[in-house]
């Protein structure tokens, strides 16, 4: 019976590490579309203006997804404050579980000025298990906070 038991274990293990690890790809991939989504955003922005973001917006709810203008507004800011391989540096972190990031605490991690002080925030989002969009906010503002009363 322990025989089964540990069998029964092992198989259990293996089974979750890698659905696991398949939810991280799914996951990664969407994070990368979202992040080409707001590069191409940035660019039509920088030649169209505002207009680029509403028709954006306009031709996304023709095709059934729900992405209204503020909403590509955050996911170009994301793609406009971090460069490629610093978005793809953030993307290699893990929770202790052996997840990444989620989208809502990169848009948090956006209002972070400095390239550094975003990794030294993920990591600290990461570390405290925070999954909910406006706790990482409230780190980052603290972070914030702390940062501009400690250059002074």
């Amino acid at each position: 019976m322990v025989c089964c038991a540990r069998m029964a274990t092992s198989f259990g293990r293996h089974f979750v590490g890698a659905f696991v690890a398949h939810l991280v790809e799914i996951e990664l991939q969407g994070l990368r579309v979202r992040y080409r989504l707001g590069q191409s955003l940035r660019e039509a922005s920088a030649r169209e203006g505002g207009r680029a973001l509403f028709e954006s917006s306009t031709e996304l709810r023709a095709a059934g997804l729900r992405l209204d203008a503020s909403a590509l507004r955050k996911i170009r800011k994301v793609a406009s404050v971090m460069r490629e391989d610093e978005f793809e540096e953030l993307l290699e972190l893990r929770s202790s579980g052996g997840l990444p990031l989620k989208w809502s605490h990169l848009e948090s991690l956006s209002i972070v000025r400095s390239r550094s002080g975003r990794a030294q925030m993920a990591r600290r989002i990461l570390a405290a298990g925070v999954l909910r969009c406006r706790a990482a906010a409230a780190i980052a503002r603290k972070e914030l906070v702390t940062d501009s009363a400690s250059s002074h």
